[in-house]
C-alpha cells in the first residue's frame, strides 16, 4: 500500500515538469539565433582580380531616411515670347523696324535674351538685320507681380544691306557691337505682358572698308523698344538624390 502510493507520487511530480529538460546542443543553437536578431546584416565580400572588396549596402530604415530628407528645391522661372518695335537713333541715321525677341528667367535675378529687329533707314535704301544676345539681371519685382523690372547687356550682330547706290560689288557688311539698358516686363494677365526697353548702343566699325564707305563707319546711339508678348511662369525641381552601393577595400 505505501509503496503504490510512493508510485503515483513520484509519477504525478514527473508529468508536471513539462516535457524532457532539453539537451545543452539545442540551448546554445537558441541562443546564438536570439542573438542574430536586431543585428545589421554583415557586408558582403567580392573578390576583383586578388583584391577582396565589400560591398557595402544602405542599411538605413526607409522611413526615417524619408524623413531626414531635405525639401526639393524648386526654382521660378519664366519664358516670354513676343514681337516688338524698335527704333535706333545713331549719330548719322535712323532706322526703326519690327523685330521678334525671346527671355528666359532661370532664377530669381538672373536671364537670358535673343532679340531679331529688322530695321529701315529713314532717309536712304538702307536695311539693317539686327541681332543681339543678352544677359538679364533682374532688379525690382513688385508683389503682385505686374512689373518685373531688369537691366541688359547685350552682343549686338549688326548686317547691312548696303544700297544699289554703292559702288560696291558686296550686297552685305557684318558688323559687331554691344548695347546696354534697362527695361521692364508688364503683366497684364496670366499669358500676356507688355515691354519697355530703352537703353545706349555702339557698332564698331568694319576695319577693312572704314575708309571706303562712310554708312561702314562706327555707329553710336540710343534705341527704344516696346513690344507685347506671350508669358508663361513655371518652376524647375532639382532632381531627388540618390544613395548609391560603393564598394571599398576591406578594413
Amino acid at each position: 500500500m505505501t509503496t503504490s502510493i510512493i508510485l503515483s507520487l513520484a509519477i504525478m511530480a514527473f508529468s508536471t515538469q513539462g516535457g524532457p529538460t532539453p539537451t545543452p546542443q539545442k540551448t546554445k543553437e537558441n541562443t546564438r539565433k536570439s542573438s542574430k536578431i536586431g543585428k545589421k546584416p554583415e557586408p558582403e565580400t567580392i573578390k576583383m582580380g586578388n583584391l577582396p572588396l565589400r560591398v557595402v549596402h544602405d542599411t538605413a530604415d526607409p522611413k526615417k531616411k524619408h524623413d531626414e530628407t531635405l525639401p526639393l528645391k524648386k526654382t521660378p522661372a519664366r519664358f516670354i515670347l513676343g514681337v516688338s518695335g524698335s527704333q535706333v537713333r545713331y549719330d548719322t541715321a535712323t532706322l526703326s523696324g519690327p523685330g521678334i525677341g525671346m527671355k528666359f528667367q532661370f532664377h530669381p535675378i538672373m536671364g537670358f535674351g535673343v532679340d531679331f529687329g529688322f530695321l529701315q533707314d529713314h532717309n536712304s535704301d538702307r536695311h539693317d538685320m539686327r541681332v543681339e544676345l543678352g544677359f538679364l539681371l533682374y532688379m525690382f519685382e513688385d508683389p503682385k507681380s505686374f512689373m518685373n523690372m531688369y537691366a541688359r547687356a547685350a552682343y549686338v550682330n549688326n548686317v547691312i544691306f548696303l544700297p544699289d547706290s554703292f559702288e560696291t560689288s558686296a550686297r552685305s557688311q557684318l558688323q559687331v557691337g554691344v548695347s546696354a539698358g534697362l527695361g521692364a516686363d508688364y503683366r497684364l494677365s496670366k499669358y500676356f505682358a507688355a515691354n519697355f526697353e530703352a537703353g545706349y548702343t555702339m557698332i564698331f566699325p568694319t576695319p577693312e572698308d572704314e575708309g571706303s564707305y562712310g554708312i561702314l563707319d562706327g555707329h553710336k546711339g540710343w534705341y527704344v523698344r516696346i513690344g507685347f508678348s506671350f508669358s508663361m511662369d513655371f518652376t524647375m525641381t532639382n532632381a531627388a538624390p540618390t544613395t548609391p552601393t560603393t564598394i571599398e577595400p576591406p578594413r
